[in-house]
């Protein structure tokens, strides 16, 4: 699933979509005014992102328009990746090592029932940390230097949720707006 993207012009949100329809309304914002600074964020990490724009509007289709999977089966592949699987190494002490080799099935498939087995039982707690996360990263970039920054953020990982609304309110209304957004999954949850 692919994610989807933000992008602000000062505190006006431009942009909301796919990479490739973000990077046609970017282009076209810059078209009509080259000398204007549009901050780009991942919509579920809330990371900045940067997005290359050079060359025509074709060019940036091109780009950002997904490979189909006959385009994607010319490549090499490593593993089993019909399946998904992506090969990386790990490391572990010796005696995990031991305790993997005296399981009844390979290293491997233990490992994937052991994240599997954390991935259902953190759920949560997982959804509440990375909602947190990508509430800080976007906050860091649009309102670090706002007043209430630093209190609202305490506020976010206390899961206060009327405090932290409370120092919102004198932020502009489209960054206001995404950052409740980012941060629904830590006070919707319990």
């Amino acid at each position: 699933m692919e994610d989807n993207y933000i992008a602000f012009e000062d505190s006006t949100l431009i942009a909301q979509g796919t990479q490739l329809e973000v990077a046609l309304k970017i282009k076209k914002r810059l078209l009509k005014d080259e000398g204007i600074m549009i901050l780009i964020f991942n919509e579920r990490t809330g990371k900045q992102i940067d997005l290359n724009l050079r060359g025509s509007t074709a060019d940036i289709q091109k780009r950002f328009t997904p490979k189909n999977e006959k385009e994607e089966d010319d490549l090499p592949k490593v593993g089993r990746p019909k399946l998904g699987v992506v090969s990386k190494e790990i490391s572990l002490l010796p005696r995990h090592w031991e305790w993997l080799a005296s399981q009844p099935t390979s290293a491997s498939v233990t490992l994937r029932r052991l994240v599997d087995e954390s991935q259902k039982r953190n759920k949560d707690v997982d959804a509440i940390r990375l909602s947190q996360n990508a509430t800080y990263c976007f906050m860091s970039t649009m309102v670090g230097d706002l007043v209430g920054y630093e209190e609202a953020l305490r506020a976010l990982y206390a899961r206060e949720e009327k405090t932290f609304n409370n120092y919102l309110t004198a932020w502009p209304k489209d960054i206001r707006e995404q950052i409740k957004k980012f941060a629904s999954g830590v006070f919707h949850r319990k």
